[in-house]
């Protein structure tokens, strides 16, 4: 089994590339890790509700930590974090307000669309707009507000200057204020460096799986819809089941949704994908190539490839390390705040894994 599968942007050619690196570690939710795990920078841990703001630019990668742009009035973008807890880890304490927190309620996965979490995330909503009233009144105008999160974490990004923004670190309720970042990309090692043809096989007493049933939220810069990888069909016959039933998408692919794009096809394996609007213009089509390269490293079809090269041509059958998962997308790589939303998204959107294969560095209130 080879390691990886990157695809690109015309959807013709398969890469076989081998990883860099394979990073688990349970962050947030709950979430069962025996096929992947959540891997979240601490600093981008900041959990949706994107109103259009300014691009920001495509993503820098010379170094694991770059700030953001400036722009021409001397604003760039803050993240506000503030001190009541998100939704996914509220554990109760505030009259009237019942536990969120999927720990405190012994459930695997918080239920976003209970009315315990939409009394609580309303509640958070109303606590911002008491936050923003403070900033207009500390600063002498309305924010400029580019992100909203309520499910990873409570806060928001908005356009300061760096005045304001310390300014800001000074009112009752905010706990920081970081300048936004943008983030280093990584990658996955394959299914054979982790033993995942073990777990395909249900060695050591465990049920055979390829991730059936399992929704996967991949966090990078896009996905390529057209490619194998990501096709209702694998090369192994295996026909995908949506489990939020058949047609029933979400982001770009959901008819209702204000940004819906007829153009990006959905299917039974690709259930769905965000774009951000300070990255890329808010296509989450891969701009990068990196988003597919992961995403087919951690839920990517059996693929028949060939990698034509000088010397040799090297015919093999590859995949990712849950074939039969289901994967939504989120393009919010690479600034913290937009990745922040994606995380946002993904956990509203009840999925069961998080990939996100994006490095991380310290962070910076300059």
């Amino acid at each position: 089994m080879l390691a990886s599968v990157a695809a690109n942007t015309m959807g013709t050619k398969i890469m076989i590339g081998l990883a860099s690196r394979f990073c688990k570690v349970v962050c947030g939710m709950v979430l069962p890790v025996s096929l992947l795990a959540l891997c979240i920078d601490a600093a981008a841990e900041v959990g949706v509700q994107p109103p259009r703001g300014d691009n920001v630019g495509q993503p820098g990668f010379q170094s694991p930590v770059v700030k953001s742009r400036t722009r021409s009035d001397g604003r760039s973008i803050y993240l506000i974090r503030l001190e009541q807890a998100p939704v996914a880890s509220y554990r109760g304490g505030l009259r009237g307000l019942a536990s969120t927190s999927p720990e405190v309620m012994g459930e695997l996965k918080l239920d976003v669309r209970s009315a315990e979490a939409r009394a609580y995330r309303a509640f958070l909503e109303d606590r911002q707009e008491q936050i923003l009233d403070a900033i207009t009144q500390r600063v002498g105008h309305e924010p400029e507000t580019v992100y909203r999160y309520y499910y990873g974490n409570n806060g928001m990004a908005v356009w300061l200057t760096a005045d304001e923004a310390a300014q800001v670190r000074e009112l009752p309720g905010v706990i920081s204020v970081q300048r936004d970042t943008k983030r280093q990309l990584h990658t996955d090692a394959g299914p054979a460096w982790i033993g995942a043809s073990d777990l395909w096989a249900g060695s050591g007493g465990l049920s055979p799986t390829q991730g059936e049933g399992i929704v996967m939220g991949v966090i990078d810069t896009g996905i390529n819809p057209s490619n194998p990888s990501f096709a209702d069909v694998g090369a192994d016959g295996y026909d995908h089941t949506n489990p939020r039933g058949a047609s029933n998408y979400v982001g770009v692919c959901n008819p209702g949704d204000p940004g819906y794009d007829v153009t990006f096809p959905c299917n039974d394996k690709l259930i769905g994908a965000w774009g951000y609007p300070t990255v890329n213009g808010g296509d989450p089509r891969d701009y990068n190539r990196h988003g597919s390269h992961t995403a087919s490293t951690a839920a990517g079809n059996h693929v028949d490839a060939v990698l034509v090269a000088p010397t040799v041509n090297l015919a093999a059958r590859i995949s990712g390390v849950a074939p039969h998962a289901n994967i939504i997308a989120y393009a919010g790589c690479c600034t913290a705040s937009a990745l922040a939303a994606a995380i946002d998204h993904a956990i509203a959107d009840g999925v069961d894994v998080i990939n996100y294969s994006i490095g991380s560095g310290l962070a910076s209130d300059a």
